[in-house]
């Protein structure tokens, strides 16, 4: 008897009951959405979404007029088993809620290597860090970069980098990336009213009359791989 029934469960079934006893005693610690999507992981954080590269380098999506004590603890879900089991089989999609007065919820979408961050607010921002470069699709550098570093990324990647004139981007695209880490990140900038660099804050704004309008982010292994994608 025990046999027929074990030949009519699936193998995908099987696969999910195990996951659930091998992860089950870090639940607590896996109870949040999380999507792998090499070589970032996107998953939620204190202040909203984050994509990060082996928990070295850290992207943060957040909204500016939420507080972190407000944010909605994925430990108080009644769903931390059913989110392990998505998070074992890469199937979730991470989702941010802030509560209390001026609620707000971070959805995101992923679709291969195409991402789509959507919540309201005026403007948006993500951060990065001081070792990325960050330069659009004309190839101006708005990152704190030598006249040497130019020519030195010009000659590797066989790429014409210029210094940006000022923290005003313009174009169709931005390129977050790191040539030390590995991963780079485009951003879409055609729907925005303007996008700001803030290098000492470490900010990239994106302003718009849209409250609605989301960020459209697609991932790439590599510097050379973005660059060889825009020429």
């Amino acid at each position: 008897m025990m046999k027929k029934l074990l030949g009519k469960i699936s193998p995908l079934i099987l696969v999910a009951i195990c996951a659930v006893i091998v992860v089950g005693t870090s639940i607590e610690r896996q109870s949040l959405l999380k999507k792998r999507l090499d070589p970032y992981t996107i998953e939620v954080y204190r202040y909203g979404i984050t994509l990060n590269n082996s928990n070295q380098l850290f992207y943060n999506i957040s909204p500016y007029n939420a507080s972190p004590l407000e944010f909605e603890n994925g430990q108080k879900t009644p769903y931390k088993q059913f989110y392990t089991l998505l998070n074992f089989f890469n199937l979730g999609n991470p989702k941010a809620t802030f509560v209390g007065n001026n609620p707000i919820v971070i959805n995101t979408k992923v679709d291969g290597k195409e991402i789509e961050i959507e919540y309201q607010s005026d403007v948006k921002s993500i951060s990065f860090n001081s070792s990325d470069m960050i330069f659009n699709d004309k190839y101006e550098v708005f990152t704190d970069i030598s006249e040497l570093g130019i020519e030195e990324s010009n000659r590797y990647y066989g790429a014409q980098f210029i210094k940006a004139a000022n923290d005003i981007v313009t174009g169709n695209s931005i390129i977050i990336a790191n040539p030390y880490m590995g991963g780079a990140i485009i951003v879409d900038l055609t729907r925005f009213d303007s996008i700001t660099i803030r290098n000492q804050e470490k900010l990239i704004e994106f302003a718009s009359n849209n409250r609605d309008l989301e960020l459209k982010l697609k991932i790439y292994n590599s510097l050379q791989e973005v660059i060889n994608d825009i020429k």
